[in-house]
């Protein structure tokens, strides 16, 4: 039950904030979701989850960090939400035990899992993205990070997840990673993050920064294929076709070398431990995900195809 209503926001939350309410259904994520008129522009209101989200001052300083980069990124004109600073000049409030957060609309459909998706165009994307956030001042480190090369040391403990932080320490330092310009990276750029809005899929824009963070740029791509590279939800390998179109894509707007190909398989592992250092480091006991497992394995095997698609893009 979320508010007087079973399906709808609180109503003290829409009038606080100057919202109409607008038919329009959302697909479930971790927050409650609900289309808005805010002033003359469509919004997106969400109720963030207090069970991820305690409404306490160290939330707060989060959700402004990310408010705050995100309303430099519209300087940029990158098809981005920015904060709505509707509640009394801010965008984000606590109400009712629980943090509120107000965005622009973006019009169009998450790819998700549709069938063929355009993961060059997708790609592509990304390395705008970049391109937009080179340019923004870099600010100081969200607060609720976990930079990759702070995994190893998150995962020490009990021994299963200590070698696997070793290994992920291991393939950092030969992949070379930790070097380079850092800048604000999406750190969930899947499929389910991409918006199109016609029937080619053509991608339109980016939701949902909610894991956005400081970071070596090309993280960004291994992170968007832990998801997108495997040919279902359920499936436990990274589809090479998929991650070359997707290299392929990102490439062609932003330079990759063939080294920096290679170093993406340990990206996509390292956005794997990554997830389980967070739940680790919220008390809770991580499983190791099957993904995990097979790119041990593989990953030198997918590394030489990106390479290889690289190598053919010159």
């Amino acid at each position: 039950m979320d508010g007087p209503s079973a399906g709808g926001p609180d109503p003290e939350v829409l009038e606080r904030g100057g919202l109409a309410l607008m038919p329009r259904r959302f697909a479930e994520r971790e927050a409650r979701l609900w289309l808005v008129a805010a002033g003359g522009e469509r919004a997106v209101l969400r109720r963030l989850d207090p069970g991820l989200y305690r409404p306490d001052a160290a939330t707060m300083a989060d959700r402004a960090w990310l408010h705050s980069f995100l309303t430099r990124l519209e300087s940029t004109r990158f098809p981005a939400p920015r904060p709505v600073p509707a509640f009394e000049g801010t965008s984000c409030i606590v109400h009712a035990g629980a943090v509120w957060e107000l965005l622009t609309f973006l019009d169009g459909d998450e790819i998700g899992w549709r069938p063929g998706p355009p993961l060059e165009a997708m790609g592509a994307l990304l390395g705008r993205l970049h391109d937009a956030t080179a340019g923004v001042a870099t600010p100081v480190q969200r607060p609720t990070a976990l930079p990759l090369t702070e995994v190893p040391a998150v995962l020490e403990g009990p021994a299963p997840l200590a070698a696997l932080g070793a290994e992920l320490g291991r393939r950092l330092q030969e992949s070379g990673p930790a070097e380079g310009t850092r800048a604000v990276i999406h750190g969930d750029f899947t499929a389910h993050n991409v918006l199109a809005a016609d029937p080619t899929m053509t991608p339109t824009g980016v939701i949902d920064f909610g894991l956005a963070h400081v970071e070596v740029p090309l993280a960004d791509v291994g992170f968007g294929l832990w998801r997108s590279g495997r040919p279902h939800q359920g499936a436990a390998i990274i589809d090479e076709a998929r991650a070359r179109d997707f290299v392929r894509g990102y490439g062609g707007v932003r330079s990759v070398t063939e080294g920096e190909a290679r170093a993406v398989p340990v990206h996509i592992l390292g956005r794997g431990l990554q997830m389980m250092g967070k739940r680790l480091r919220a008390g809770q006991v991580p499983h190791i995900p099957p993904l995990v497992e097979w790119l041990l394995v593989n990953s030198d095997r997918l590394a030489e195809g990106l390479a290889a698609e690289v190598h053919l893009m010159r």
